[in-house]
C-alpha cells in the first residue's frame, strides 16, 4: 500500500494486476490470453490484494 497526499488529503493507494505472455498466432489466441490475464487478476485480489499474479501463457 502506497498512501499519496493530494492537496490536504490523503488516500491510500492499492494496486492488483494480473499478466501472461506468450506468442498468440490467432485473434481467439490474443483473447484467450486477455482472459487469461483477467484470471489473474482475480487471483491477485483472491489472495489479499496489493499483488501482481501471472507467468507463461498456454501460448508460450
Amino acid at each position: 500500500m502506497k498512501q499519496v497526499k493530494i492537496l490536504d488529503l490523503k488516500f491510500d493507494i492499492h494496486i492488483s494486476a494480473g499478466y501472461v505472455y506468450g506468442q498468440a498466432q490467432t485473434p481467439d489466441e490474443v483473447y484467450e490470453m486477455i482472459r487469461e490475464a483477467d484470471r489473474m487478476l482475480y487471483q491477485s485480489k483472491d489472495n489479499a490484494r496489493n499483488q501482481i499474479s501471472g507467468g507463461p501463457s498456454r501460448y508460450n
